[in-house]
């Protein structure tokens, strides 16, 4: 493909992107003449997150005290997991939803929603866990490091 091009001229391959309109990233290549300026600025692409937090259909309202408080916690280099506990119907799932989003910029592999709402067994947290990344088999030594990754 690149033994075609004409003498002085060069392909330079910038990598897989995601681009408007595309489903899919795709390889993108910069074109490099010789004797023409080869310093561009940074490609303005598609700001990709890694993420399924659900959409809200409302504006986050009050509570800014106790999202502080969980924003304060995320932030905080030896802390992995928080835990929102309280009576039904409070908004800890709105509470939580909102923290993951005021961070989304700051984790590089991603953050993720697990619903445990309905989870009434112990042993099927970390397997409901493990189906959000599409870990198939969290039994034995996969699932003992997964509880060693979530209790720090």
């Amino acid at each position: 493909m690149y033994n075609c091009l004409p003498p002085g001229v060069s392909l330079l391959d910038l990598g897989e992107h995601h681009l408007r309109d595309v489903i899919r990233p795709e390889r993108v290549f910069q074109v490099c003449v010789s004797d023409l300026p080869s310093e561009f600025p940074p490609l303005r692409l598609l700001d990709v997150k890694l993420t399924n937090l659900p959409a809200q259909p409302t504006t986050f309202i009050g509570r800014q005290r106790e999202l502080a408080a969980v924003l304060a916690l995320l932030r905080r280099d030896n802390v992995r997991l928080i835990t929102l506990t309280g009576p039904g119907g409070t908004g800890k799932t709105r509470l939580g939803i909102q923290a993951a989003a005021d961070v989304l910029d700051e984790y590089t592999h991603g953050v993720f929603f697990v619903p445990l709402t309905t989870i009434t067994d112990p042993d099927l947290v970390i397997p409901t866990i493990g189906a959000i990344f599409n870990l198939k088999d969290l039994g034995g030594p996969a699932r003992r490091r997964a509880v060693e990754i979530l209790s720090g």
